[in-house]
């Protein structure tokens, strides 16, 4: 899967969407064939695939425009969602060195 830049639409002019707005978006269901039709160029959000190694994600967050990973199937199916964080604690140790 090739990486892009997230789109984000700006604020409308003098603030913040309305929350009102922002709940119709919520209730309206999504449309699976509409999200398929989407180019893949220029997606919207950076993914990663189940067989890329974490060095592999790795570099792809520390792009300061990738905040997470979609992380595609072999279907191309969503199938988590990788963060910075979540590959930093699976890294270290579950429990912090005591220092004495």
């Amino acid at each position: 899967p090739s990486l892009s830049r997230r789109r984000v639409s700006p604020p409308p002019p003098g603030g913040r969407h309305s929350s009102r707005r922002a709940e119709e978006d919520m209730r309206r269901p999504c449309n699976p064939q509409a999200l398929r039709s989407l180019p893949p160029k220029d997606s919207r959000v950076q993914t990663c695939a189940v067989s890329d190694t974490v060095a592999t994600a790795i570099t792809r967050l520390a792009d300061p425009e990738a905040a997470q990973l979609v992380c595609l199937n072999d279907a191309g199916a969503v199938c988590a969602v990788v963060t910075a964080s979540a590959v930093l604690a699976a890294l270290l140790p579950s429990s912090p060195p005591h220092h004495g």
